[in-house]
């Protein structure tokens, strides 16, 4: 009789098969259920060289109103790590002839999609250039309070203020909506968006007319399908999250290469299982 005919072999066998199977599905339940965990938040404003540099140029509220739709390239998120970030809200600055105010942003959505298109391929209808992962960041629900900043300097641009944040918009466990550069361009959908009420009622959001920037903006407030190409852009700053292993992922791919290492030290191949991520 062969090892392989004998039973102790076999169930041996079985035994650490069933071992490596439980280790990779306790792998996969921490992969499944909160692998990431929240790291620190940082900032990064689009065009970067307008960090602390008033815009040439501006755009009212009045062109956001109905429908405003703005591409950011991805070489203006260059700063980004690799891999791609979760960004957790975005804020405006007003233009710095503009007055200072605060105001109400009620009944507005906005989302936010990976997009192919280029400034030099945007297309003047919206459904167009939405990408594939667009996600409601902003839900119409939700009412948020705009505060215009003050001046970083006599002569300098206006504060980034208002944060409006997509956490929890979805979800409770929503972190906003992950971007990774490298599968494309920052599509930046606003729908119904403008200050309603306050002492902002109108207002001047400071903005770039540059290569690499640009927009479609409202052409009338009875047409939703079709806008006007420009070619600028708002100056924004994104406040955003890098995706951090958690201890609990850690712990999971211990366990996991202990259930395999097991199954090798007495010389024979486990069973072996495919992973599709």
């Amino acid at each position: 009789m062969t090892s392989s005919d004998n039973p102790l072999d076999s169930l041996n066998l079985m035994k650490r098969r069933k071992s490596l199977i439980a280790s990779l599905l306790s792998l996969l339940l921490v992969l499944s259920t909160g692998g990431l965990s929240a790291g620190p938040l940082y900032n990064i404003v689009t065009p970067p060289e307008y960090a602390n540099v008033e815009g040439r140029a501006r755009t009212a509220s009045s062109d956001m109103g109905t429908r405003f739709q703005q591409l950011i390239g991805a070489s203006s998120f260059g700063a980004l790590p690799a891999g791609g970030v979760w960004i957790r809200g975005f804020q405006f600055r007003l233009d710095g002839a503009g007055l200072t105010g605060s105001g109400t942003i009620s009944g507005a959505e906005v989302s936010f999609s990976t997009t192919k298109k280029t400034t030099d391929s945007l297309s003047a209808v919206y459904a167009e250039n939405i990408g594939a992962d667009n996600q409601v960041f902003i839900a119409r629900s939700t009412t948020l309070d705009y505060q215009s900043g003050l001046r970083i300097s006599p002569a300098g641009p206006q504060e980034f203020s208002g944060l409006l944040s997509g956490e929890g918009v979805q979800n409770e466990t929503s972190k906003g909506f992950f971007y990774n550069p490298a599968n494309g361009n920052l599509l930046i959908d606003f729908k119904d968006f403008g200050i309603r009420s306050g002492s902002l009622a109108t207002f001047q959001l400071d903005a770039v007319t540059l290569p690499g920037s640009s927009s479609v903006q409202l052409l009338s407030p009875s047409d939703p399908i079709n806008g006007r190409l420009f070619p600028k852009a708002l100056i924004m700053s994104f406040e955003y999250e890098v995706p951090e292993p958690s201890a609990g992922l850690l712990l999971g791919v211990g366990i996991g290469f202990f259930g395999i290492s097991r199954c090798f030290r007495r010389g024979r191949s486990p069973l072996i299982v495919k992973i599709l991520f």
